[in-house]
C-alpha cells in the first residue's frame, strides 16, 4: 500500500537549511519508509501537535499528517526548533 506525498509551501525552504548529504537521506526516507507505512515508521506526537506524526532523519525531523491515502509533510527541520515551528505552521 503506498501513500501520495504532498508538501506544505514551505518545505522548500526548509530543505535550503538542510546540508544536500541530508536532504538526500531525508527524501529516501520520505519514499521508502514514510510513503510505504507512515504510521509504522513515525511516532505519534503529543499536545498541541496531536494527531501528527514525526519521523526521525539524524538531527531533522519529518513531521506529517496522514489524512487517507495523503501523507502532507508539514515541515523538515533541525530537531532543536523543528516543533515550536510545526506548531506556527499547522
Amino acid at each position: 500500500m503506498s501513500f501520495r506525498l504532498l508538501y506544505h509551501r514551505a518545505i522548500k525552504k526548509d530543505l535550503k537549511a538542510i546540508p544536500k548529504k541530508e536532504q538526500n537521506r531525508i527524501k529516501r526516507a520520505l519514499e521508502q519508509k514514510i510513503a510505504v507505512d507512515p504510521a509504522y515508521f513515525g511516532q505519534a506526537l503529543k499536545g498541541s501537535l496531536k494527531p501528527s506524526f514525526k519521523f526521525r532523519v539524524g538531527n531533522y525531523r519529518i513531521i506529517y499528517d496522514v489524512v487517507g491515502k495523503d501523507i502532507h509533510v508539514l515541515m523538515i527541520a533541525h530537531r532543536k526548533s523543528v516543533y515550536e515551528e510545526a506548531n506556527k505552521r499547522k
